[in-house]
This record gives C-alpha cells, structure tokens and sequence, in this order.
C-alpha cells in the first residue's frame, strides 16, 4: 500500500423502508419538480416506485416519471426525458435503479442544462461545464467540485493501481451488440488476463490466494495466476455467466473486432489498461481469445 489520506463525509440511508423517506431527503434540495427515473417492470412489480411516489407526493413534491430504461441505455430514451424534463419544468433527477438508470439521468442531465443534444458530449463534438468559459461562475464551479466528490471519490482505489481495460473492451462489444455490461466483462475477463497476467504474475498469484482461496503450495506465482483465472472463470460459470463471445452470444467478424479496438482507442489517441498497457492490436488479439 502506498501512503494516501482520504477523507469524504458521505450521508447513507440504508436499510429496509429507506425509500419511504425519499420525499423527506429530496425536499432538503428545494426541488421545484422532479424526475422519477427507473428501468423495466421490477420497480413496478415490487412496489418501490409506488413507495417512492408516494412518499414524494406526501412530503409536497411535485413529480413526473419517465421509464423504459434497459442495459446499454438508449439514447433515444435520454432525449425523451430532456424534452420531458424541459416542458415539465424538471429540476431534480431521481434515478431508481441500476447503473444503466443511474447512466440515462446522467445524460438526460447534460441535454436538459445544456443547449445541445446529448450525443454531443459522448461523441466528443462539445464539452459540459459552463465552467471552461466562464471560470470565476461560482454555481458552475460548485457544481463541478459536487459533482466530483461524488463521482468516483477513489475509496476503493485508495493505495492501489487499478486496470479498467477490460471494462474499456467490453464497452466496445455493448455498443455494437447490445450485450450486458456484466455478461460482457465475464466474456472476456479470461482472455484479457491470460494475454496480461505476465506482466505481473505475482499480482494474480495474490489473487488466487487471497481471493479464490487456491492453496500456494509449492507452486510459481504463473502457476498460481493460471489457477487463479480459471477459478475465476469457473465461478463465473456457476453463476451463468458467460466465459466467452460465443456463450456470449455473439460472432464478431474481423472487420467488427478492428472496428471495436480502433473506437476503444479512440482512434490511436489513447491506450488503456495498467498491468499492461494495451493499444488496438493487443485489443483485436484479446477479442480473437475470447471467441
């Protein structure tokens, strides 16, 4: 572990009934209106987003809710809720749900206080932030520093390096698939740390000890990281989860491979990874393992 100070108040309601006082917490935020958020027939079926109306709707807060939310969130959905957010007089986004709902409020955010489509920003043709142009607009800026103690605030970094090629590679199957993130990374996790782990053996011997609980005995720290991954595969497995494209459910051809290592590298304007760093043909190597 390297040396590191952390300190980050954060207010968690947690537990059974919480969502009951979801009115309670949000009236504290002085919403004039606010955008209920959520996913498929779940938070219906449930009864959560029932007690989430209900409970906003006691506590005085006017609401409306947009749902329909599915993994890899389209983008079509996002425009809807601008163009909802903006004739209903929205001010307050509620996600209820997952990533993906938590994914679509984050960019039904960027259309609704930014006088552009949404798109823009993922595609890169225009930047957030007011802040870049008007650097003394003290709202601006105090968004942004909010906005940044509560997007990834490192806890569970702190005193390690991370890699996040695999999320990065996996991103490029969802957009052009359409697949689960979750499913996608177990897909190609296997492949990605047996083009990888050489690098570092000794870190993936650790983590078939401390994790997988393999027992060392006697064994190199390759061979300890080859049982590890497999082990890891192997949960995956028990769980339904897919360890490969094929289970997956996909086939892609070269053309698409290149096509998706070419845009997880940004077109050669980055690289990613931390083990090992890799560029677009080490990528186009690891979705040829993974099939």
């Amino acid at each position: 572990m390297v040396n590191f100070e952390y300190y980050a108040p954060t207010k968690v309601v947690f537990g059974k009934d919480a969502e009951l006082q979801t009115g309670k917490l949000i009236k504290e935020y002085g919403p004039t209106k606010v955008l209920v958020h959520y996913g498929g027939s779940s938070a219906k079926k449930s009864g959560l987003l029932d007690r989430i109306c209900t409970s906003l709707g006691e506590a005085g807060i006017s609401y409306v809710t947009l749902g329909g939310v599915v993994p890899n969130p389209r983008l079509s959905l996002v425009r809807e809720g601008v163009t909802l957010c903006k004739k209903e007089g929205v001010d307050f986004l509620l996600a209820v749900g997952g990533g993906s709902v938590i994914d679509s409020a984050k960019a039904i955010g960027y259309g609704l206080f930014n006088d552009c489509d949404p798109w823009m920003f993922f595609d890169r043709q225009a930047q957030a932030k007011v802040l870049r142009d008007e650097p003394t607009n003290y709202d601006a800026r105090a968004d942004v520093m909010w906005a940044s103690s509560l997007s990834h605030n490192g806890l569970t970094g702190c005193g390690t390096t991370g890699d996040w090629a695999t999320h990065q590679i996996e991103h490029e199957l969802g957009g052009m698939f359409d697949v689960a993130h979750g499913a996608g990374l177990s897909a190609v996790w296997g492949s990605w740390a047996r083009y990888v782990y050489k690098e570092e053996p000794e870190k993936f011997a650790q983590f078939a000890v401390n994790v997988m609980g393999i027992s060392a005995d006697e064994k190199s720290a390759d061979e300890l990281a080859m049982e590890g991954i497999c082990a890891m595969e192997d949960y995956f497995r028990s769980i339904d989860m897919p360890t490969s494209l094929a289970e997956l459910g996909v086939s892609p051809t070269d053309e698409q491979i290149e096509d998706m290592a070419q845009k997880c590298m940004h077109f050669g304007k980055r690289t990613v990874g931390g083990f090992k760093v890799l560029k677009a043909e080490d990528v186009v190597k690891i979705y040829h393992m993974a099939k």
